[in-house]
């Protein structure tokens, strides 16, 4: 049976229960071809609470999207606001624009902001 050694671990490991780290995420930029063997749990583990929070923190999905970087799943990455008070402004502000008060913008920056 081969075995390799985990970094998470620090522990020698059946290498059928490991998976592939990927050493820069492909949500990231990363490659296929720089990874290494890791603990399967402990990879899951760390890349849902580390990479995760990462890929979707605000201004890294900007520059994700703008680069087209795809993690996993092959699906182009959203940028959304959370929780922020510009996220409700934003909302509020097209709220009003699509239900057509104003004549324009303009109007309704100068009559709402």
């Amino acid at each position: 049976m081969d075995k390799t050694y985990c970094i998470y671990t620090d522990k020698v490991v059946s290498i059928n229960k490991t998976n592939l780290e990927h050493i820069i995420p492909l949500g990231l930029g990363g490659c296929n071809g720089f990874c290494i063997r890791v603990d399967k749990t402990k990879n899951s583990a760390l890349g849902s609470h580390i990479d995760g929070k990462l890929s979707n923190d605000f201004l890294i999905s900007l520059l994700r999207r703008h680069k087209d970087f795809r993690g996993h799943s092959g699906k182009a990455p959203e940028t959304r606001l959370r929780k922020s008070k510009l996220q409700q402004l934003i909302n509020q502000f097209m709220y009003l624009l699509l239900k057509r008060k104003f004549n324009s913008t303009t109007q309704l920056i100068k009559e709402n902001f």
